[in-house]
């Protein structure tokens, strides 16, 4: 058995993937694995959408004559931000503020962890913010990309990246918060587009959970041999 400390400083291992994939059962089986074997290890999570950007997706919707705000069930909700925020100048904003209040949330959940742990388990990170404002914002495949990359430079570099995904039926039989069929598509095509670009580990969301927790934890175990510790890019 492998235990103690890694060497080559903290490793960020990151879970993204789509809705009802079972990313967040995985990631906390992993970190129970890794804390087992004596590793200091913790688990956050990340996506992007906190108070602020709710109070702006609130005020935009009150502003546009709907004065329920998003107080209204989840496809409301998402149906409204795709209408809002296609706008080209509303789309701009809205993703700029989501890009610095994501900053925010990555230097107060993530920076600070990696002071002290050797392992950190992010569950969701820059890919499904992109693919969330992909959506949101009816970005092409280019300017998707662009705005993940602009996210990359800004944060903390992740030293293994899975990709957790299941077929869009499994997820909406998971998941009964999902607005819409098309919601779970885009997002999908989205992290398709991300893979042609990124190194990521691809995992099978309908797998058991025992098979697939061995090869997270062989996949971590190896990126700590390779030294691939998490940092800037």
């Amino acid at each position: 058995m492998i235990s103690g400390r890694l060497s080559t400083g903290p490793l960020m291992v990151v879970f993204s993937g789509t809705d009802g994939s079972g990313k967040t059962t995985l990631a906390n089986r992993l970190v129970q694995e890794l804390m087992d074997m004596g590793i200091r290890t913790e688990y956050v999570w990340c996506r992007h959408e906190s108070g602020t950007v709710r109070a702006f997706v609130k005020t935009a919707r009150f502003l546009g004559g709907d004065k329920r705000g998003a107080s209204t069930p989840a496809s409301g909700y998402g149906i409204f931000k795709g209408r809002m925020f296609a706008k080209p100048a509303i789309g701009h904003l809205y993703r700029i503020f989501v890009m610095m209040d994501y900053l925010i949330e990555v230097k107060s959940r993530i920076i600070r962890r990696l002071r002290r742990v050797d392992v950190l388990v992010v569950d969701r990170y820059v890919m499904d913010v992109a693919a969330d404002v992909t959506v949101e914002c009816n970005l092409e495949e280019d300017r998707s990309l662009a705005y993940l990359r602009t996210l990359q430079k800004l944060v903390p570099r992740a030293g293994v990246s899975f990709l957790v995904t299941v077929p869009t039926a499994i997820s909406l039989e998971r998941k009964d918060d999902i607005p819409s069929r098309e919601y779970v598509e885009r997002r999908l095509s989205a992290f398709e587009t991300y893979c042609k670009e990124e190194m990521v580990v691809r995992i099978d969301g309908t797998m058991p959970v025992t098979v697939t927790t061995s090869s997270l934890l062989s996949a971590v175990l190896s990126a700590r041999d390779r030294g691939n510790a998490g940092g800037f890019l």
